[in-house]
């Protein structure tokens, strides 16, 4: 548990800036919390933030992770307020971590050889990427599309294979000999 902030009573419980600022914490808690990489980004979307109302609390208010993980990933922080008023709310959330993959430029036809002008780098969610990812080029490059990869697909290890090529076709791209 990492204890975040501290309301004064000030702050009153359902006031925009309070809500901007336990929005903040909540945040600031889950980026320092989460292993990543100095090239990630980690970011946490608050979930029906609206309908959560706060107690007031006079002492410093704690910020942890729910005990009950989905997929080693926690999918709720609880807020603590400790002392005469003691609470605690439950927020659901969603940790994205944004990492650079590579990813197609434009629609790749089945069978068609990666070349290093079909592929960028674009930031997606490393949570959602369930079929992994690549961030070397020169792990891609010269393989061929197992299926059709369209536009801003991240290339994955089921979406390209090992190919034996042929000459370039009329569209400028190589096909696989069968």
């Amino acid at each position: 548990m990492i204890i975040v902030g501290f309301y004064s009573s000030t702050i009153h419980a359902n006031t925009d800036e309070r809500a901007e600022h336990i929005k903040s914490l909540i945040n600031s808690f889950v980026v320092n919390a989460v292993e990543h990489s100095d090239d990630e980004k980690v970011d946490a979307i608050i979930n029906q933030f609206e309908s959560i109302t706060l107690g007031h609390c006079q002492s410093e208010i704690a910020v942890s992770f729910a005990k009950d993980a989905v997929n080693g990933q926690s999918n709720a922080v609880v807020l603590s307020c400790e002392g005469a008023e003691n609470w605690h709310v439950y927020v659901p959330i969603h940790i994205q971590i944004m990492t650079k993959v590579l990813s197609v430029n434009h629609l790749i036809s089945m069978g068609d050889v990666i070349t290093e002008t079909d592929i960028n780098y674009e930031l997606h969610d490393k949570n959602r990427l369930y079929e992994g990812y690549f961030k070397e080029k020169q792990d891609v490059v010269g393989l061929s599309a197992s299926r059709t990869i369209p536009a801003g697909s991240p290339l994955t290890k089921k979406n390209i294979k090992q190919c034996k090529a042929k000459p370039n076709d009329h569209s400028g791209h190589q096909k696989r000999s069968d």
